[in-house]
C-alpha cells in the first residue's frame, strides 16, 4: 500500500490557496453587513470607591487561605 506523503508545506498550501477561505470571508462579510449596528451605551456611569451592597446574601461559612510563595 502506498500512501501519498502529505507534508506540512503542502497541507498549508492547500488550505491557503483554495477557495474555501475566500468563500468563508465573503459569507462573514455579508452576515456582518446585514446585522444591526452596535449601539454604544450613552448613559453617564458614576464610578465611586464606595462599598457596594452584594446582589444577594453571602452563603460562605468558612474560607481556606493558602499562601504559596514561589521563587
Amino acid at each position: 500500500m502506498s500512501h501519498p506523503t502529505v507534508t506540512r508545506r503542502t497541507f498549508c498550501q492547500a488550505g491557503v490557496f483554495s477557495l474555501t477561505p475566500l468563500a468563508i470571508a465573503s459569507l462573514l462579510r455579508q452576515e456582518r453587513t446585514s446585522a444591526e449596528p452596535v449601539k454604544p451605551n450613552l448613559t453617564n456611569v458614576e464610578y465611586t470607591l464606595d462599598a457596594r451592597k452584594p446582589p444577594r446574601e453571602p452563603q460562605a461559612t468558612a474560607m481556606i487561605s493558602l499562601f504559596m510563595q514561589g521563587g
